[in-house]
């Protein structure tokens, strides 16, 4: 995978290889102080030293993967779906596109969905159900999304406010907050380590639910909204 970035920093860049887990640390010249990449952009860091970074890589990314994985199995179930009726399904962190102008946002914290038209990331018409916005704004689609929403396939809690076959034809709600960007945001950052084994976002939360689960054999429950809230 090639990545094109600007970076004009003055400083060094340490590339740190821990079985086959990568990330990018950056040290600024000017201060000493130490930021994980993101792309062209940095994270700050605590200040540990750069081995503690590389001990900690493979326990991060098993700890990252655990965690994310059933959420990830959901927005994958969901993107298959929205193929399935003739959508994209390009999934961009908690988003799911139906085409340019029509989404679906994936809430990671309990699993609703939030569909939506969007003209730019701030002017944005949210809907009650799949089934308004695709009435409204891809009727080609919403005879398919009728046939299909029977489908047992699907994770059900991604349908809480898909649970009646009728249209709630109550007006869109327009807002302008850009909360679902942030979110997904931080998670397309760790999606990049459960799919190219690239580390871009670090949170010792992470790490500290490994050691809890390990101690106590046992699922931790961990939220991974309330890590992107923060």
């Amino acid at each position: 995978m090639r990545i094109n970035i600007k970076f004009s920093r003055i400083g060094i860049i340490y590339m740190l290889k821990n079985c086959n887990i990568y990330c990018f640390i950056f040290e600024d010249s000017s201060t000493g102080k130490r930021y994980l990449l993101n792309g062209g952009k940095i994270n700050k860091l605590d200040q540990y030293d750069i081995n503690y970074y590389y001990k900690n890589m493979i326990y991060y990314s098993n700890g990252v993967r655990e965690i994310l994985n059933s959420y990830h199995c959901a927005l994958k179930n969901m993107s298959d779906y929205v193929k399935n009726i003739g959508g994209d399904g390009t999934i961009h962190g908690c988003i799911i596109d139906i085409d340019f102008y029509n989404h679906i946002y994936v809430n990671l914290s309990d699993g609703t969905i939030t569909p939506y038209y969007a003209i730019s990331i701030v002017d944005k018409y949210l809907y009650k159900n799949i089934k308004a916005l695709l009435y409204e704004q891809r009727k080609d689609l919403y005879d398919n999304y009728i046939k299909n929403l029977n489908n047992k396939s699907i994770d059900e809690k991604l349908f809480i406010s898909e649970a009646t076959n009728t249209i709630n034809f109550e007006r869109p709600l327009f807002i302008t907050d850009t909360y679902m960007y942030k979110y997904s945001r931080v998670l397309k950052s760790l999606q990049y380590l459960t799919e190219n084994n690239i580390i871009r976002t670090w949170s010792d939360q992470f790490i500290n639910i490994m050691h809890i689960s390990k101690t106590n054999d046992e699922k931790t429950g961990f939220n991974v909204g309330n890590f992107l809230i923060k």
